[in-house]
This record gives C-alpha cells, sequence and structure tokens, in this order.
C-alpha cells in the first residue's frame, strides 16, 4: 500500500519562543534571519497508486483529491482513511486525469479532466460522489482545458488553451452545474505558442474579487488579470518561458500581493528565474532574489502567516517568509499541489450589539505557558498532493487543542480584505502584545479596517 504523507508543518522559529513576559515585544522575521522556520512531511497510506494533482481540503477532517486513471478520493477523518468515490467511468473514459477538484463539504465537488476536445470535462456531486453529473463537455477540437477556480459556492471559471487566437474561458454561475463560454472580446491576444499547464490546478485563481490566469509555452512567461472575470490585461513575468516552461502557478493572498512560480519540467533541477512577486495586483513582477530549488508547478500562500507560502514540485518543496523574495528548501520528496485551510476569525456581538473585548487575549495564555509561538501560529491545517506513491499531507492541529475560544467574526467588508486575512496573525501579535486585552475598535481602527457592528 502506498504512503500517503501526513502533513505536519511545524513552525519551528517562524517567530522567537517567547519564554518570559507576555509583554515581551515580538520581532519580525525576514529575509537573512538565523531563525527561519524547520518543516518536515509525515507519511501517510492512501491506499492507492494514482498520481495526484487536484487538491481540495475542506476542513481539518474534510478532504477531496483526483488524479489519474479517473481516481478521485475523499477522507473525512483527516486523512486516516481515503474512499474512493470517482464517477462510473466506461472503458472508454477509464483514462482520463482529473487534474483539478474544487470542494466546499463531504458531499460537494466539482472536478475537471484534462485533454483534447471533449476529453476536458467537468462533473459535480452533491452527494459525496455517490452520483456524478456531467456538466461540461469541450466541444472544440482546438480547445484543452487546464484548470479552474471558484470565489465563491456559486461562481467558477475554467481556462483553456487558446482557441481563435485568445485563451477560452468558461464560467458556472450555479456551483459548477453549467458552464457558459465568456465573451473573448474582453481577452488579450494570446502569442504564438504560448499555452497554459494543468500541473495542478493553480493556473488559474481568484482573491480578492480579482481573477489571475499563468501561461507559458513562450519567454517570458506571462500572467493575465482582471478585476471581474472578463475584462482582462496581461503582464510579462521574471519567469522564464520555453516550450515546456513559464508560469505555472500564480497566487494571490490579498489584492496586492502575489507569488508566481513555474520553470520548466523538463529541467526539474533548473533553480533560476522560476519564481517573482508582485505588490501590486499584477501590474508588474520583480524577479525573486533567492529561487526554489527546481521547476514548481505548485503554490500556496499560509493563512493567517502575513508573508508565509509553500512551493512544491518534482524535486523538492520550498518555503518563503518574506512574501516570495526569497524561497527555502525543506524537502526533496516529489509533490504536485499544495493548498492550505483557511485560518478565519470572528468577533463575538453583545446583546447590545457593542464590540466586545479582543477574545484574542486568551492566545496570550499559550506564552504564559510556555508555548512555542510557532505553535499558535499552527491554526491552518494544510494538506498537500504528491506524486505518487508518495501521498498526501495534512496538518492534524485543531484550534481546540489550544484552547482557543469560539469567539471571532469578521473584522472587515473591505472588498480588498479577505475574510481569512482579515488580519495577519503576525502582524496581529505584534499590535497585541503590548495590551492582550485591547478592544477590537481601537485595533480595527490602527489596522485601518471597519469593523462590523
Amino acid at each position: 500500500m502506498p504512503p500517503l504523507f501526513s502533513f505536519a508543518l511545524l513552525i519551528v522559529g517562524m517567530a522567537a519562543h517567547v519564554m518570559g513576559s507576555p509583554l515581551t515585544p515580538l520581532p519580525r522575521i525576514g529575509a537573512g534571519d538565523g531563525r527561519l522556520p524547520h518543516l518536515s512531511w509525515n507519511l501517510l497510506q492512501t491506499g492507492s497508486q494514482q498520481q495526484f494533482r487536484g487538491l481540495a481540503p475542506v476542513s481539518g477532517t474534510i478532504a477531496w483529491v483526483s488524479g489519474t486513471n479517473g481516481t478521485v478520493l475523499r477522507t473525512t477523518d483527516g486523512g486516516n482513511t481515503w474512499e474512493s468515490v470517482g464517477p462510473e467511468l466506461s472503458a472508454e473514459d477509464a483514462a482520463l486525469q482529473f487534474r483539478d477538484i474544487q470542494a466546499w463539504s463531504a458531499d460537494r465537488a466539482v472536478i475537471l479532466s484534462i485533454g483534447a476536445g471533449a476529453e476536458s470535462r467537468i462533473y459535480h456531486t452533491r452527494d459525496g460522489g455517490e452520483t456524478w453529473n456531467l456538466s461540461f463537455t469541450n466541444q472544440e477540437e482546438v480547445a484543452f482545458y487546464n484548470c479552474m477556480d471558484f470565489e465563491d459556492g456559486n461562481r467558477g471559471i475554467a481556462v483553456s488553451d487558446p482557441v481563435d487566437g485568445k485563451f477560452r474561458l468558461i464560467e458556472t454561475l450555479d456551483g459548477g452545474e453549467s458552464w457558459d463560454i465568456v465573451d473573448p472580446n474582453g481577452l488579450p491576444p494570446a502569442l504564438d505558442g504560448e499555452f497554459g499547464f494543468s500541473a495542478s490546478g493553480a493556473c488559474i485563481s481568484t482573491k480578492s474579487g480579482r481573477w489571475y490566469t499563468a501561461a507559458g509555452g513562450v519567454d517570458p512567461g506571462r500572467i493575465s488579470s482582471s478585476g471581474d472575470g472578463y475584462g482582462w490585461e496581461v503582464t510579462d513575468t521574471p519567469i522564464k518561458g520555453s516550450p515546456a516552461g513559464g508560469v505555472f502557478s500564480v497566487r494571490f493572498r490579498d489584492a496586492n500581493h502575489g507569488i508566481a512560480l513555474g520553470g520548466d519540467f523538463e529541467a526539474p533541477t533548473g533553480a533560476v528565474n522560476n519564481a517573482a512577486w508582485s505588490k501590486d495586483g499584477s501590474k508588474t513582477w520583480t524577479a525573486a532574489t533567492k529561487f526554489p530549488g527546481g521547476y514548481r508547478s505548485g503554490s500556496s500562500w499560509v493563512p493567517g502567516l502575513c508573508n508565509a507560502a509553500l512551493a512544491v514540485g518534482p524535486t523538492g518543496s520550498d518555503y518563503t517568509v518574506d512574501g516570495g523574495k526569497t524561497w527555502h528548501s525543506f524537502y526533496n520528496g516529489s509533490f504536485d499541489s499544495v493548498e492550505p485551510l483557511a485560518f478565519r476569525a470572528r468577533l463575538d456581538r453583545y446583546a447590545e450589539r457593542s464590540i466586545g473585548k479582543c477574545c484574542l487575549s486568551r492566545i496570550f495564555l499559550g506564552f504564559l505557558a510556555g508555548f512555542e509561538l510557532s505553535l499558535l501560529l499552527g491554526l491552518s491545517p494544510c494538506f498537500l498532493a504528491p506524486r505518487a506513491p508518495e501521498g498526501l499531507l495534512s496538518l492534524p492541529f485543531d484550534t481546540r487543542q489550544l484552547g482557543l475560544p469560539e469567539c471571532f467574526s469578521v473584522l472587515s467588508r473591505r472588498e480588498d480584505l479577505d475574510v481569512e486575512l482579515a488580519f495577519c496573525i503576525l502582524d496581529l501579535m505584534q499590535q497585541l502584545i503590548h495590551s492582550p486585552v485591547r478592544s477590537f475598535g481601537g485595533l480595527a481602527s490602527d489596522l485601518g479596517l471597519a469593523p462590523e457592528v
């Protein structure tokens, strides 16, 4: 039975281990800091020999993966056991590759198979894979759908290689039950030889109401961005493109800050010009000053850690703690996709509908008890999809184990501020470190937020 990685992400040294007073200021960690994290993966078992590229964690216990030969697996116990829940396929379709998957619960998921012509399909289930409905079959011979993403439970976009000189987009407004072609008039022309990559489901992504697509095949690799999914602009990146290279993954943590990863899959150890970062919503991209250790197909921000992100590929895993400027390798196993769960914050409302005291004050009990801050920062369960036969990764921490209260709520409705990024834990710690019971009203004011009332 092939092993599966239990994703034990140990953020040791991500911040200072506070052994003394809880009022000790928390210094920021940056590039060149000697207290960089030490990360590792723990191995689990999937019972499958397939290669997984699609990955959709829903909670600390529920996750879906999809891959080769029509395979879809689901766990409802945090990765301890996995059940095959893929659609029943004919012998003719048995080799379909489900390269991308989106899930919202143990019951509801959407999967995308890649390939030319009718091999590009989308199925959806609302009963945990007991039944699957085919909601889209590509009818254009030259189209080849690579990946999809959803901004909520209803709206999603999938992207194909160019058709008639422009990348083809399809859109759903009902959670994947039906799809329509997006008007190509709002898309910029594709270059000769330009195409997308179906390596990890990360060639399209959405964040803070904006959309991004990644492409290669031409030099340099390019990223397109849109404020609504209909009108698009394209930008060159410093990532080198080639017939087998370019930008494979683009991820933003808010409306401005993004990372792009890629390289050349035919030269997987190439560690030059394979990563870039943006601070202006993809208007410009800057090359990393220290690159990941090779071609990287998947990447993701770590919610709750303002500048932390992960990248994975066939030659290893890397992390950044400075928003993509420098990358540090920590594992040489072969993986395709990485997706962390969001840590979401809530505020309690009192009967008089006033903003109460910050329940995060309870977090400081961890300091008094001698917890490593790294443990307190490891609140976001993560899953990582690897190549066979190594398995899948999951972070088994549960906030209840830390004694954290269920007393948070969304701080802001600003469109450029994501729910899970209503605050960044590192910055929040520094804001609150001198006053553990500070009111959220004062904190929100300092952070430029408008708290819910």
